[in-house]
């Protein structure tokens, strides 16, 4: 009987043994990182990939490693943390596909992530051939040609579309970017393909024109979306609909570091039972604005 015992105890111990635990708090971890050319669908093999923080004061912290044959690389990163960028850092004629959202490590860790941003000349709908196991990622880069280069590139970087499209960017070369949601603040639904300006404010005003704002011109997208791009989480910016007639629901600033870290859905001044803006959560990265269309 005690030998029974000794043989139960065993296996319950290996049993349990053989279950990995959770990763604690403080203690790294590693992601597998597999960068990916959106044009072809195959790995890209001895390159270098980046990780990164979205949030604070600048790039806080970066890590550079080399994909192997397989474009795979490994990182040991710390939970918890903010937003990550997660890209290929090929430079050149190579455009990395970065999500606006960044990549959050917890959902890496849980379920793993496959995610395309502003891309150009992609497979469509790519990053759905691709089932992340927990703890992986798979992001993505395009190599353009001298063509795609000089029609989608400039000094924003570089501005093309996914399928389904993707919105038109200034994200380009900035440290950070956020998501911008375009919706009718009477109706709740997306005000597509219509032009947005940026308003930023300056710390100190233009010293040639006085002008206190900074302006940055974008385009939403099929689903009211567009991508702002930035170097300082602390200016404040005022979203306006560039259309004659049109009217703006939000009115307030508001600060990109609280977008990054949690996400804003704005006042919706057009609604004054709430109704339309409880329909959308705040999501990190995400800003909601609303604004009302002229009737003609």
């Amino acid at each position: 009987m005690k030998m029974f015992a000794r043989i139960v105890t065993l296996i319950m111990f290996g049993l349990v043994s053989a279950v990995p635990a959770a990763p604690q708090q403080g203690s790294a971890v590693p992601i597998t990182v597999h960068l990916i050319n959106a044009k072809i669908g195959k790995p890209i093999a001895h390159k270098p990939v980046e990780v990164w923080s979205l949030t604070g004061p600048g790039r806080q912290w970066s890590l550079r490693k080399e994909t192997d044959a397989s474009g795979v690389a490994v990182f040991r990163l710390t939970p918890p943390l903010p937003p990550l960028g997660i890209s290929g850092a090929m430079g050149g004629y190579w455009h990395a596909c970065i999500p606006a959202r960044g990549y959050d490590l917890a959902e890496i860790l849980n379920s793993g992530a496959s995610a395309i941003g502003n891309c150009i000349g992609n497979i469509p709908n790519i990053e759905q051939r691709y089932h992340p196991r927990p703890g992986e990622v798979y992001c993505f880069a395009v190599h353009l040609t001298l063509l795609e280069h000089l029609t989608h590139c400039g000094e924003w970087g570089c501005v093309g579309s996914s399928s389904p499209p993707t919105a038109v960017s200034a994200a380009g070369p900035s440290r950070y970017s956020i998501s911008i949601l375009v919706v009718s603040g009477t109706t709740g639904r997306p005000i597509a393909h219509k032009p947005l300006m940026v308003y930023v404010s300056r710390a100190q005003p233009d010293p040639r024109t006085g002008d206190p704002y900074k302006r940055t011109e974008l385009e939403a997208d099929a689903e009211g979306q567009a991508v702002f791009g930035f170097d300082d989480p602390t200016e404040s910016i005022l979203v306006v609909l560039e259309v004659k007639g049109s009217r703006p629901c939000s009115a307030e600033k508001i600060h990109p570091q609280e977008v990054l870290q949690h996400g804003v859905v704005a006042q919706n001044r057009c609604d004054s039972s709430n109704k339309v803006r409880a329909k959308f959560t705040s999501r990190p990265g995400e800003l909601v604005v609303f604004e009302r269309l002229a009737r003609f």
